[in-house]
């Protein structure tokens, strides 16, 4: 079946944001989850992205790796998912910078900046690279092959891997349930640090 990027289109879009996160771990509550972010989970409140925009991003004049930090985090059954609007603290995450995950935590991130226009995803498992965009040496070629199952045509054309659809398809490869703009737009846990 042919993955559905319309379900993941709201990402890229700009909204007066420079750029969005996306980090998925399986097997990780939403509490723990945050606690990775080196946020408080018992600080947590439900916040919809207008709210949680309207208290961390506007009028705020920051770049988007400078404080004040937060994140909003979804339970997607198997995976939970860390939403990140404006900001991206994992930009380039690696396996040593989980300690609070645990490194056999299987982790997917996917990071837009207006800048670059592009989705850039890596995933990591059992602290190792399975696909890196920033060190192809590091990219498993059996995911790959799993990757161009999911999308036909993915490891015969490298330019694809940025494209934004590149996220329908590795959630589809994964398994991971859709994060709908529905979902990104309600109520979601919500907790803050400087």
């Amino acid at each position: 079946m042919q993955p559905d990027s319309s379900l993941w289109s709201w990402f890229t879009s700009s909204d007066d944001v420079t750029a969005r996160s996306l980090t998925f771990a399986k097997g990780i509550s939403v509490d723990g989850m945050i606690a990775a972010f080196g946020m408080d989970p018992a600080a947590a409140e439900p916040m919809t992205w207008s709210d949680a925009y309207q208290r961390f991003v506007e009028g705020v004049e920051h770049d988007f790796n400078d404080p004040p930090y937060y994140v909003r985090v979804a339970d997607l059954g198997t995976w939970s998912v860390a939403f990140e609007d404006n900001q991206a603290l994992w930009v380039h995450p690696r396996p040593a910078e989980w300690p609070q995950l645990g490194l056999d935590v299987e982790v997917l991130v996917a990071t837009w900046t207006i800048t670059t226009g592009t989705i850039f995803t890596a995933h990591f498992s059992g602290g190792l690279s399975i696909y890196d965009p920033w060190t192809s040496s590091d990219s498993d070629p059996d995911f790959l092959a799993q990757l161009a199952e999911a999308w036909t045509g993915l490891a015969d054309d490298s330019s694809d891997l940025y494209e934004p659809t590149l996220l329908a398809v590795f959630t589809q490869a994964l398994g991971i349930a859709p994060f709908t703009i529905e979902m990104a737009r309600g109520p979601l846990m919500t907790a803050s640090r400087e």
